[in-house]
């Protein structure tokens, strides 16, 4: 059993079969998309229409191999929930910060949002510019070529996958 003393201090433990467990945050405006890349991830299958019924965070798990577990928050991108997420922020092993990049006002909160995390841990950041299925030829994309960026659309399975990747490398566990 892991003790209560080790879970504040990291979210990050090993659980009862010695599986080592890491946890991903998700975090970014309202409507950028965050829980339907994790419900992408999880099922395979892009669900349209999902709403978030619990407000403030969502918890799942994954098991990535028989050593390895991975926990995911979802938090919401409301406010009045800032002191939750920014605790979750705190005990992350990464944050991943989604915005719409069909929207000028997600995009432009960039910023404003790393700063935001930053105040509340050291570790990585993967900002991910979601919803590029949106985006319609000859309109100018509100997201600028830049490699800090993942690029995808929640709808594209394998898109998905390949950000999952990049977070399984990015805590270091991704290839046992």
């Amino acid at each position: 059993m892991v003790s209560n003393l080790k879970r504040i201090r990291s979210m990050s433990y090993y659980d009862d079969q010695k599986k080592k467990v890491q946890s991903v945050v998700f975090t970014g405006p309202s409507n950028s998309g965050k829980t339907s890349l994790i419900n992408t991830y999880l099922k395979q299958k892009f669900r349209p229409n999902y709403q978030n019924r619990i407000p403030g965070v969502e918890f799942s798990s994954k098991a990535i191999s028989r050593r390895n577990s991975l926990n995911i928050w979802d938090t919401t991108g409301c406010e009045k929930y800032d002191t939750i997420t920014n605790y979750y922020y705190r005990k992350a092993d990464v944050v991943i910060l989604v915005v719409d990049a069909s929207d000028k006002r997600s995009v432009s909160s960039i910023r404003h949002w790393v700063s935001k995390i930053k105040q509340h841990t050291r570790k990585n950041i993967i900002i991910v510019a979601n919803k590029v299925d949106l985006l319609k030829k000859g309109n100018e994309s509100y997201v600028k070529e830049d490699p800090n960026y993942v690029l995808l659309s929640s709808k594209n399975v394998a898109s998905v996958n390949h950000l999952f990747d990049k977070i399984l490398r990015t805590i270091s566990f991704g290839n046992e």
